[in-house]
Protein backbone atom coordinates (compact mmCIF):
# COMPACT_ATOMS: atom_id res chain seq x y z
CA UNK A 1 0.00 0.00 0.00
CA UNK A 2 2.69 2.55 0.69
CA UNK A 3 4.64 1.72 -2.52
CA UNK A 4 1.14 2.06 -4.38
CA UNK A 5 0.96 5.55 -2.92
CA UNK A 6 4.55 6.49 -3.05
CA UNK A 7 4.04 5.63 -7.00
CA UNK A 8 1.24 7.57 -7.24
CA UNK A 9 2.90 10.72 -5.62
CA UNK A 10 5.58 10.99 -8.06
CA UNK A 11 3.65 10.39 -10.86
CA UNK A 12 1.68 13.48 -9.63
CA UNK A 13 5.02 15.38 -8.87
CA UNK A 14 6.33 14.66 -12.40
CA UNK A 15 3.08 15.76 -14.12
CA UNK A 16 3.16 18.83 -12.75
CA UNK A 17 7.20 19.42 -13.12
CA UNK A 18 6.37 18.69 -16.79
CA UNK A 19 3.71 21.26 -16.95
CA UNK A 20 5.55 24.09 -15.62
CA UNK A 21 8.55 23.41 -18.13
CA UNK A 22 5.99 23.54 -20.76
CA UNK A 23 4.69 26.79 -19.96
CA UNK A 24 7.76 28.51 -18.76
CA UNK A 25 9.01 29.13 -22.65
CA UNK A 26 5.12 30.55 -23.79
CA UNK A 27 5.24 33.13 -21.28
CA UNK A 28 9.08 33.79 -21.61
CA UNK A 29 8.77 34.41 -25.44
CA UNK A 30 5.79 36.56 -24.70
CA UNK A 31 7.21 39.18 -22.24
CA UNK A 32 10.78 39.39 -24.43
CA UNK A 33 9.59 40.52 -27.37
CA UNK A 34 11.56 43.62 -29.24
CA UNK A 35 10.48 46.11 -31.49
CA UNK A 36 13.13 45.50 -34.46
CA UNK A 37 13.65 48.30 -37.33
CA UNK A 38 13.72 46.04 -40.26
CA UNK A 39 17.18 46.40 -42.69
CA UNK A 40 17.00 48.41 -45.88
CA UNK A 41 13.05 49.20 -45.65
CA UNK A 42 12.41 52.43 -44.83
CA UNK A 43 10.50 53.67 -41.37
CA UNK A 44 9.34 49.38 -41.25
CA UNK A 45 9.42 47.77 -37.73
CA UNK A 46 8.73 44.16 -36.95
CA UNK A 47 9.19 41.67 -33.65
CA UNK A 48 12.53 39.70 -32.87
CA UNK A 49 12.55 37.78 -29.13
CA UNK A 50 15.69 37.92 -27.05
CA UNK A 51 17.65 35.83 -29.02
CA UNK A 52 17.39 37.73 -31.99
CA UNK A 53 15.10 35.46 -34.05
CA UNK A 54 12.91 37.63 -36.25
CA UNK A 55 8.96 36.96 -35.33
CA UNK A 56 7.07 39.26 -37.23
CA UNK A 57 8.62 40.86 -40.80
CA UNK A 58 9.73 44.34 -40.46
CA UNK A 59 6.43 45.98 -42.17
CA UNK A 60 4.88 48.56 -39.61
CA UNK A 61 5.43 52.10 -39.84
CA UNK A 62 5.52 52.09 -36.46
CA UNK A 63 4.99 49.55 -33.27
CA UNK A 64 5.17 49.33 -29.26
CA UNK A 65 5.90 46.94 -26.56
CA UNK A 66 3.96 43.90 -26.33
CA UNK A 67 1.57 43.84 -22.93
CA UNK A 68 -1.38 41.77 -22.55
CA UNK A 69 -0.37 39.67 -25.12
CA UNK A 70 -0.87 42.20 -27.73
CA UNK A 71 1.45 45.32 -29.56
CA UNK A 72 -0.21 48.67 -30.69
CA UNK A 73 1.46 49.24 -34.14
CA UNK A 74 0.93 51.71 -36.79
CA UNK A 75 0.35 50.37 -40.50
CA UNK A 76 2.39 51.63 -43.87
CA UNK A 77 -0.05 54.22 -44.51
CA UNK A 78 1.24 56.23 -41.52
CA UNK A 79 -1.96 56.56 -39.68
CA UNK A 80 -4.22 53.88 -39.14
CA UNK A 81 -3.72 52.55 -35.42
CA UNK A 82 -4.02 48.41 -34.82
CA UNK A 83 -3.16 46.05 -32.06
CA UNK A 84 -1.54 42.27 -33.55
CA UNK A 85 -1.16 38.89 -31.42
CA UNK A 86 2.57 37.70 -30.71
CA UNK A 87 2.55 36.25 -34.02
CA UNK A 88 1.67 39.57 -36.48
CA UNK A 89 -2.02 38.90 -36.63
CA UNK A 90 -4.02 42.11 -36.24
CA UNK A 91 -6.46 41.67 -34.11
CA UNK A 92 -8.38 45.10 -34.27
CA UNK A 93 -8.00 47.91 -36.75
CA UNK A 94 -9.21 51.39 -34.97
CA UNK A 95 -10.79 53.95 -37.56
CA UNK A 96 -8.80 56.54 -39.27
CA UNK A 97 -10.08 59.21 -37.08
CA UNK A 98 -8.51 57.55 -34.11
CA UNK A 99 -5.00 59.68 -33.46
CA UNK A 100 -3.74 58.27 -30.35
CA UNK A 101 -4.40 55.44 -28.35
CA UNK A 102 -2.41 54.52 -24.72
CA UNK A 103 -1.72 51.69 -22.78
CA UNK A 104 -4.31 49.14 -21.75
CA UNK A 105 -5.10 49.06 -17.89
CA UNK A 106 -8.51 47.47 -15.82
CA UNK A 107 -8.87 46.22 -19.35
CA UNK A 108 -9.97 49.74 -21.06
CA UNK A 109 -7.40 52.40 -23.05
CA UNK A 110 -7.64 56.03 -23.52
CA UNK A 111 -8.08 56.90 -27.54
CA UNK A 112 -8.10 60.01 -28.88
CA UNK A 113 -10.46 61.24 -31.71
CA UNK A 114 -9.96 64.17 -33.95
CA UNK A 115 -6.80 65.02 -32.68
CA UNK A 116 -4.05 66.87 -34.68
CA UNK A 117 -0.15 65.74 -34.38
CA UNK A 118 1.86 69.04 -34.66
CA UNK A 119 4.13 68.84 -37.27
CA UNK A 120 7.55 69.83 -35.61
CA UNK A 121 6.53 68.48 -32.45
CA UNK A 122 5.05 64.87 -33.07
CA UNK A 123 4.42 64.44 -29.39
CA UNK A 124 1.65 67.47 -29.36
CA UNK A 125 -1.41 66.21 -29.96
CA UNK A 126 -3.64 69.02 -30.36
CA UNK A 127 -7.61 68.93 -29.56
CA UNK A 128 -9.90 66.29 -30.19
CA UNK A 129 -11.66 64.35 -27.57
CA UNK A 130 -10.74 61.35 -25.27
CA UNK A 131 -12.73 57.88 -24.67
CA UNK A 132 -11.49 54.56 -23.72
CA UNK A 133 -11.78 51.17 -26.06
CA UNK A 134 -11.56 48.05 -25.16
CA UNK A 135 -9.85 45.48 -25.96
CA UNK A 136 -11.95 44.10 -29.33
CA UNK A 137 -11.97 48.03 -30.63
CA UNK A 138 -15.15 48.59 -29.08
CA UNK A 139 -15.89 52.09 -27.57
CA UNK A 140 -16.69 51.62 -23.81
CA UNK A 141 -17.12 55.01 -22.78
CA UNK A 142 -17.56 57.53 -25.90
CA UNK A 143 -14.99 60.43 -27.01
CA UNK A 144 -15.85 63.22 -24.46
CA UNK A 145 -13.28 64.31 -22.65
CA UNK A 146 -11.46 67.34 -23.59
CA UNK A 147 -7.82 68.63 -22.35
CA UNK A 148 -8.22 72.46 -20.82
CA UNK A 149 -4.85 74.38 -22.26
CA UNK A 150 -3.97 77.59 -20.07
CA UNK A 151 -2.71 79.16 -23.41
CA UNK A 152 -3.64 78.95 -26.91
CA UNK A 153 -2.11 74.88 -28.07
CA UNK A 154 1.34 75.62 -26.89
CA UNK A 155 3.27 72.37 -28.20
CA UNK A 156 5.19 71.94 -24.25
CA UNK A 157 1.70 72.56 -22.91
CA UNK A 158 -0.23 70.03 -25.49
CA UNK A 159 2.77 67.31 -25.12
CA UNK A 160 2.91 67.68 -21.36
CA UNK A 161 -0.95 67.62 -21.07
CA UNK A 162 -1.37 64.84 -23.29
CA UNK A 163 1.53 62.69 -21.22
CA UNK A 164 0.01 63.55 -18.39
CA UNK A 165 -3.45 62.56 -19.16
CA UNK A 166 -2.36 59.30 -21.01
CA UNK A 167 -0.57 58.44 -17.23
CA UNK A 168 -3.13 59.76 -14.66
CA UNK A 169 -6.09 58.60 -17.20
CA UNK A 170 -5.28 54.76 -16.94
CA UNK A 171 -7.90 53.04 -14.76
CA UNK A 172 -6.61 51.71 -11.81
CA UNK A 173 -8.60 50.62 -8.95
CA UNK A 174 -12.31 51.51 -11.15
CA UNK A 175 -11.06 55.25 -11.11
CA UNK A 176 -9.53 57.04 -13.97
CA UNK A 177 -8.35 61.12 -14.27
CA UNK A 178 -10.47 62.96 -16.69
CA UNK A 179 -10.25 66.78 -17.87
CA UNK A 180 -13.83 68.50 -16.15
CA UNK A 181 -14.75 72.25 -15.63
CA UNK A 182 -12.30 73.77 -13.52
CA UNK A 183 -9.61 71.51 -13.64
CA UNK A 184 -9.68 67.05 -12.61
CA UNK A 185 -11.30 64.97 -11.57
CA UNK A 186 -12.16 60.95 -11.64
CA UNK A 187 -14.54 58.95 -13.68
CA UNK A 188 -15.84 55.42 -13.66
CA UNK A 189 -15.96 52.41 -16.10
CA UNK A 190 -19.30 53.68 -17.48
CA UNK A 191 -17.55 57.58 -17.45
CA UNK A 192 -19.64 59.03 -15.16
CA UNK A 193 -17.99 61.75 -13.30
CA UNK A 194 -17.72 60.05 -9.64
CA UNK A 195 -15.46 62.22 -7.62
CA UNK A 196 -15.96 66.02 -9.32
CA UNK A 197 -12.82 67.68 -7.74
CA UNK A 198 -12.18 69.84 -9.64
CA UNK A 199 -8.30 69.60 -8.58
CA UNK A 200 -5.65 71.64 -10.35
CA UNK A 201 -3.46 68.05 -10.42
CA UNK A 202 -4.21 64.46 -10.01
CA UNK A 203 -2.35 61.10 -9.89
CA UNK A 204 -3.91 57.90 -10.78
CA UNK A 205 -5.32 55.28 -7.75
CA UNK A 206 -2.83 53.02 -6.31
CA UNK A 207 -3.97 50.63 -3.35
CA UNK A 208 -7.64 52.54 -3.33
CA UNK A 209 -6.07 55.94 -2.59
CA UNK A 210 -4.53 58.87 -4.99
CA UNK A 211 -2.73 62.20 -4.11
CA UNK A 212 -4.64 65.27 -5.40
CA UNK A 213 -3.50 69.01 -5.40
CA UNK A 214 -6.02 71.89 -5.34
CA UNK A 215 -4.72 75.71 -5.62
CA UNK A 216 -6.21 78.94 -4.72
CA UNK A 217 -5.98 82.71 -4.19
CA UNK A 218 -7.66 83.96 -0.89
CA UNK A 219 -6.88 87.48 0.84
CA UNK A 220 -5.10 86.71 4.34
CA UNK A 221 -6.53 90.07 5.84
CA UNK A 222 -8.97 92.83 3.99
CA UNK A 223 -5.62 94.72 3.04
CA UNK A 224 -2.78 92.22 1.86
CA UNK A 225 -2.65 91.01 -1.13
CA UNK A 226 -4.04 87.50 -2.75
CA UNK A 227 -2.26 84.68 -1.75
CA UNK A 228 -1.96 81.23 -3.54
CA UNK A 229 -2.84 78.66 -1.26
CA UNK A 230 -1.88 75.12 -1.96
CA UNK A 231 -4.37 72.47 -0.31
CA UNK A 232 -2.39 68.77 -0.86
CA UNK A 233 -4.50 65.58 0.16
CA UNK A 234 -4.93 62.22 -0.25
CA UNK A 235 -8.09 60.68 -1.12
CA UNK A 236 -9.93 57.28 -1.42
CA UNK A 237 -11.81 56.15 -4.12
CA UNK A 238 -15.17 57.74 -2.88
CA UNK A 239 -13.66 61.12 -3.20
CA UNK A 240 -13.16 61.12 0.64
CA UNK A 241 -10.33 62.95 2.50
CA UNK A 242 -8.16 60.78 4.44
CA UNK A 243 -5.25 63.17 4.90
CA UNK A 244 -4.23 66.87 4.05
CA UNK A 245 -2.17 69.37 4.15
CA UNK A 246 -2.42 73.49 2.88
CA UNK A 247 0.68 75.73 3.04
CA UNK A 248 1.41 79.14 1.12
CA UNK A 249 4.67 80.23 0.21
CA UNK A 250 4.30 82.81 2.09
CA UNK A 251 3.79 80.99 5.64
Amino acid sequence: MRTTLLLLLLIVMGCASQTHVKSEPARHKIMKLIPHPGGGVMNAWGLIDEQGRVVVEPHYYEIGPFRDGMAQVKLDDMKTIAFIDINGMVLFTLPKEVTDVGPFSEGLALANVGGKRDEIDGMALKGGKWGYIDKTGRWVIQPQFKLRYTSDYLNDQAEVYTRYLLDSGRFRNGRAAAPVEGGWGFIDRTGKIVIPGPYTQVAGFYAGHAHVVNEHSERISPNSTKQVITLDAVINVDGEIIWQTDWSPWN
